[in-house]
């Protein structure tokens, strides 16, 4: 899933130890989502966007976000409801005895904008690159040197 650059996005954390699957099922039909972040492996994100989902053009259209481990049955699938994509920054997923937990975590409005999102990661990624053609590993190595 794609940031989008003018809306608030919500970053869903996978902290289990297993993969696990996000789905946006639509209903009546119960359709999947183009929205739907899919398999999200352990110890990574995916970003979600509460506009993506079409909710604010189309209200009287149910969905549902679920969360679950490969295989689950219904009874095992964990509805994220919509007020949680919209207000929170991170959602993490995580696995209490076999279920999946999910843990809304607050954040700074402007920090969940797709373009700070945006700004963030290509900052990060110039720093690693001129980190790696300095020859050095990490950014600890760095204060060693001093």
């Amino acid at each position: 899933m794609v940031v989008r650059l003018w809306s608030r996005n919500t970053m869903i954390k996978n902290t289990s130890d297993v993969t696990m699957k996000v789905d946006v099922m639509v209903h009546p039909g119960n359709f999947l989502s183009e929205a739907s972040p899919g398999k999200i492996p352990a110890g990574e994100h995916r970003y979600i966007c509460y506009a993506d989902i079409g909710i604010e053009y189309n209200r009287d259209r149910d969905f549902e976000v679920l969360a679950y481990f490969e295989g689950a049955l219904n009874k095992d699938k964990k509805i994220i409801s919509s007020s949680e994509i919209r207000d929170n920054a991170i959602i993490e997923l995580n696995d209490l005895n076999g279920t999946v937990t999910a843990l809304p975590i607050k954040g700074n409005m402007i920090a969940m904008n797709g373009a700070v999102i945006v700004v963030k990661r290509t900052a990060k990624k110039m720093i690693k690159s001129v980190w790696k053609s300095d020859g050095r590993s990490s950014m600890t190595e760095k204060w060693n040197l001093i």
